[in-house]
């Protein structure tokens, strides 16, 4: 029924067909649609709003864990460069150790490997034990190649700790776990050696590493 037929009905009352009662029907229907579809697309809009401020809180959450972890993933790897070409006999080595140690700790509370724990501490072992060496096997005023000589393996260690670090840092942990586990039984049984070789106590609780 259009508005010129609805005009005629009102019109003339006894013509036949719809009264201008079902006419005003019809438009509270259409407005009542209206308001309806309306309110759909606003609540449709405020869904969208809400799941894409999520989004966007999660990725900025994430952005800010992975800042985090770089920060600590580099301070474990200027750590370890601190040993390279470091001389334990010519100076004292707490303040390096303690560095390590605690750049360690908070590398694996951020991060959250298990194998990473126990890779780290198999590696302090080392250190140690390349830096008892350097004191232990040490001559009187060293020439420069045999100075060299007595840091390289201590030297070299440090190198390979720094390009793994960095190599962790840039994997995701289901890759990095069956390296991290070959590393820690290699160098588990290479700083085993060392201290059998020279008659060295182990570090504490270094058997269930």
């Amino acid at each position: 029924m259009n508005r010129r037929s609805c005009d005629r009905s009102v019109a003339n009352p006894n013509n036949v067909g719809p009264g201008p009662g079902r006419c005003q029907n019809r438009r509270v229907d259409s407005s009542d649609k209206l308001t309806l579809a309306i309110a759909t697309m606003s609540f449709l809009i405020s869904v969208i709003g809400t799941i894409l401020a999520n989004i966007r809180s999660k990725e900025a959450r994430d952005d800010a864990r992975a800042a985090r972890s770089d920060a600590y993933w580099s301070s474990a790897i200027e750590a370890a460069q601190r040993f390279i070409g470091f001389d334990p006999s010519a100076k004292e080595v707490t303040d390096e150790l303690l560095n390590l140690r605690v750049s360690h700790a908070e590398l694996v509370d951020a991060i959250d490997w298990p194998e990473l724990g126990p890779w780290l501490e198999v590696e302090r072992a080392l250190c140690l034990g390349f830096g008892r060496e350097v004191m232990d096997i040490g001559v009187p005023n060293p020439t420069v190649d045999q100075k060299l000589a007595q840091l390289h393996n201590a030297s070299d260690w440090a190198q390979k700790l720094v390009s793994n670090l960095r190599m962790f840092r840039r994997r995701a942990y289901k890759e990095a776990k069956p390296e991290l586990i070959k590393l820690r039984e290699a160098h588990r049984t290479q700083a085993s050696a060392l201290y059998e070789k020279y008659g060295w106590e182990k570090p504490p609780n270094f058997d269930k590493l």
